[in-house]
């Protein structure tokens, strides 16, 4: 597959508005006669490029991208145009994060902070907004069970200080992170590993300067893929891709959505056999107010699922089935 790359140093603009960029070239660009200060940069396939929008650039640590989707019907059938957006956040390394800023707060304070504020901005501009990148954190394995919420069982370690605050940005903004959610193998989950270096062996429990210098590897989970929550039942797979053809000690993250199941339900919304269509038409008032008919129902009903329990079908289809089966059984 072909990549088109974007490169720019995203340095914050000066009114800080946040716009839909226009429509670029299509081709790389570089500018290059700024200083270079941290800085992202966006891959993206052909296909995706025609849909490409254009991009906003917030500050040295976060950007965005946005996508046009194609056009969606709506129950009531008016067309409008779905957007998905890509924000690229490069959180700062543990050994700077809890350093004060001029401001007096510390740079990862500084950094959720604008984070979270570019976040409710891309909500009014798209309809899907994903957060992806470096966020130098490890969320670890789940401690409590509400965390759920927010992640899957499949973590890695144990959750750090940049951790904590990862894990509150994301339960308050109501995302998922999604390579936490397979079952995967642990280096499938690992998306970074970096080297130490130690010039020292213990004897008796005593540290001894050998001069002989050890490269011990870390691995650790540390780049995330994030999803609204309420796309987690179109998340299909998520995991750490190495080996990649790029110089980097970093793991290419990648997450499946089936997006397509949100337009389908919305450009067959309007038809007369739609889900939509099938329990605008039921009478809900007689199933309320009528014991006889509700009681019918239920049991017409049950007798309808049974078999459909015992199918293997995919989701499209048995939410469909199940639709029809509402409308059947009604009386």
């Amino acid at each position: 597959m072909e990549f088109l790359s974007l490169f720019k140093n995203s340095q914050k603009p000066a009114n800080n508005n946040l716009n839909v960029g226009q429509k670029r070239k299509r081709q790389s660009t570089r500018i290059v006669n700024e200083p270079y200060l941290y800085g992202m940069a966006f891959y993206i396939s052909q296909e995706m490029f025609e849909r490409y929008i254009g991009i906003t650039y917030v500050s040295n640590r976060i950007c965005i991208a946005f996508f046009e989707l194609g056009q969606t019907t709506t129950i009531d059938a008016s067309s409008k145009k779905s957007v998905l957006a890509v924000i690229n956040a490069y959180a700062p390394q543990s050994g700077r994060a809890w350093q004060e800023t001029p401001d007096g707060i510390t740079e990862i304070e500084a950094f959720y902070s604008d984070l979270e504020q570019t976040v409710t901005k891309t909500n009014q501009l798209a309809n899907i907004t994903i957060i992806m990148g470096d966020f130098n954190a490890k969320i670890g394995t789940k401690v409590l069970p509400e965390e759920s919420l927010f992640m899957g069982s499949y973590g890695k370690g144990r959750r750090n200080r940049s951790g904590d605050t990862f894990a509150e940005f994301v339960s308050k903004n109501k995302y998922f992170t999604s390579n936490t959610a397979f079952r995967h193998p642990f280096c499938h989950r690992i998306t970074w590993t970096g080297k130490f270096k130690i010039s020292t062996t213990t004897v008796e429990e005593e540290p001894i300067n050998t001069g002989i210098i050890k490269p011990i590897l870390c691995r650790n989970q540390i780049d995330y893929i994030l999803i609204p929550q309420w796309l987690k039942h179109l998340l299909q797979d998520s995991r750490a891709y190495h080996g990649c053809n790029y110089n980097s000690d970093h793991a290419m993250v990648h997450a499946t959505l089936n997006l397509q199941r949100i337009h389908i339900h919305h450009q067959h919304s309007t038809q007369a056999d739609s889900p939509d269509a099938i329990l605008r038409n039921l009478d809900i008032e007689q199933l309320i107010h009528d014991p006889q008919i509700r009681n019918d129902y239920r049991n017409a009903f049950s007798n309808r699922f049974q078999p459909l329990q015992d199918a293997d079908s995919p989701p499209n289809d048995v939410f469909t089935q199940i639709m029809n089966m509402c409308h059947s059984a009604h009386p």
